[in-house]
């Protein structure tokens, strides 16, 4: 029927597709697309959009795991901004958790904080407070003994990687500013 779209939902962005038999079949066409190309239009940049916010989270888990060494799953079921908020104050604190080895360890967006020390998962919400984060992580290091915290304890080696900036244009920061240390 006209306007049913998707499970009978009207003014959805599917509409059904007319029977294409004979010269009324040609106007129902014309009439269709006549209907949806205004759509159209919305609909590419949405795609555009929703690419763009998938190529953005794509670079901070790539540049996460890089300077972790470890696996960040955002496979959850929650928003492109949610999923950003996460990475973004993971990213936000990734120089203060490159203290510790996090080498083997998959850092998971979920609907909690969970952390399972010897099974290296740690679970988090996607409003998780960084500070928060790296204080119950130094708390818990303090009061616990055991190889996976010692195993934990030991430096991780992403400190000497370049990737802690998203804009390619602020790469070469340090380069272009003289040094603040009065040398120069």
């Amino acid at each position: 029927g006209e306007g049913g779209g998707v499970g009978g939902q009207t003014g959805a962005l599917c509409l059904s597709l007319p029977a294409l038999t004979g010269p009324k079949g040609t106007q129902d066409l014309f009439a269709f697309l006549h209907r949806v190309a205004p759509r159209l239009d919305h609909c590419r940049q949405l795609s555009k959009a929703s690419h763009q916010l998938k190529v953005l989270l794509d670079q901070y888990v790539q540049r996460i795991e890089a300077v972790l060494q470890c696996r960040v799953d955002v496979s959850h079921p929650l928003s492109y901004s949610q999923k950003a908020m996460f990475l973004k104050e993971l990213f936000s604190i990734v120089h203060q958790l490159a203290e510790w080895n996090w080498q083997g360890f998959v850092l998971a967006l979920g609907p909690h904080a969970h952390l399972d020390w010897e099974r290296r998962h740690l679970t988090l919400p996607y409003d998780v407070d960084g500070f928060a984060l790296l204080t119950y992580i130094r708390g818990y290091l303090s009061q616990h003994t055991g190889s996976h915290a010692e195993d934990f304890e030991e430096e991780g080696d992403g400190l000497d990687k370049d990737v802690w900036t998203l804009d390619e244009d602020l790469e070469d920061y340090g380069n272009d500013h003289p040094s603040t240390t009065g040398d120069g």
